[in-house]
């Protein structure tokens, strides 16, 4: 489904931006950017294993649905049908997926200079000496 990536899309984007920022201050923003991009992957790798972590199940599909939505908990939606039926579940996904990234593109849209900016000027602290 087209709108599965959407949130996950929005958020690893928010944290490129955020590497492009913090290391446009810096000297040597390629090595401080990849730095920051490698501390990025184990924060997200961490926040994956600790909630992939569950207790013995006797089924492994109780297992996965638990692992999923601990993982992605809007996936609750998908899986999680007593409260509503599931059309609605997977309206209320799509929209709201929707709107996130709505949202997103809207933001960025309107600090694309900002952000533009930050990613091609040198730093404050470089001497501007070209090395051929």
């Amino acid at each position: 489904m087209i709108f599965v990536p959407l949130i996950p899309m929005c958020i690893a984007a928010c944290m490129g931006m955020i590497v492009v920022a913090v290391s446009s201050y810096f000297k040597r923003k390629n090595v401080i950017a990849l730095i920051f991009s490698f501390a990025m992957i184990g924060i997200i790798g961490y926040i994956a294993v600790s909630a992939m972590k569950s207790g013995n199940e006797d089924s492994i599909e109780i297992m996965l649905s638990k692992q999923i939505t601990g993982l992605y908990p809007i996936s609750g939606l998908f899986v999680q049908h007593t409260n509503f039926p599931m059309y609605i579940g997977m309206g209320l996904f799509i929209v709201f997926s929707t709107a996130v990234f709505y949202i997103f593109i809207k933001i960025v849209a309107m600090k694309y200079g900002l952000l533009n900016t930050l990613a091609k000027t040198t730093s404050r602290y470089s001497d501007n000496k070209k090395i051929l």
